[in-house]
Order: C-alpha cells, then structure tokens, then sequence
C-alpha cells in the first residue's frame, strides 16, 4: 500500500539525499532523483526554488521499464 503523498511545502528538502545526474558534464544543468519512502523526487538542481515533481514509487519504476523497452521510441516498429 502506497503511502500517503507528502505535503512539498512542509519538508527541508535540503536535507533529501538524491542522485544527480553527470550528463551535463559539470555544468550544473543537471536532474536530482531522490527517494521518499513510497514517493521519487525529481528536481532540477538550478532552479532551487521551485519543488520538486512527485511521482509514486511503482509508478515511476513502470515508466522506466517502459522507456527500457521502447515504448516511446518514435520510430519503434517502422521497419
């Protein structure tokens, strides 16, 4: 059972441990995943004062697994 989704304006994100990304090679331009229990946190790291998006756990992992398989390759069963 997914737990109940958490009130952004209340949390010290500050204090979040997430990943962020190395594509941007350094520059700063770059996304932070974090976990919240049940809930991932997505974030851009420049634009620190705006929340961040809030997705369920089994959700985001469906959306991963979707990508991981092609689902939104645009030119997926054309051959």
């Amino acid at each position: 059972m997914q737990s109940q989704r958490p009130d952004l304006s209340k949390l010290d994100l500050s204090r979040l441990e997430g990943t962020v990304s190395t594509y941007s090679g350094g520059g700063g331009d770059c996304v932070r995943v974090g976990r919240m229990g049940d809930w991932i946190l997505v974030s851009d790291t420049k634009c620190t004062d705006r929340p961040p998006l809030l997705y369920p756990l089994n959700g985001a992992r469906a959306w991963i697994q979707s990508v991981k398989d092609g689902a939104f390759d645009p030119i997926a069963g054309l051959d």
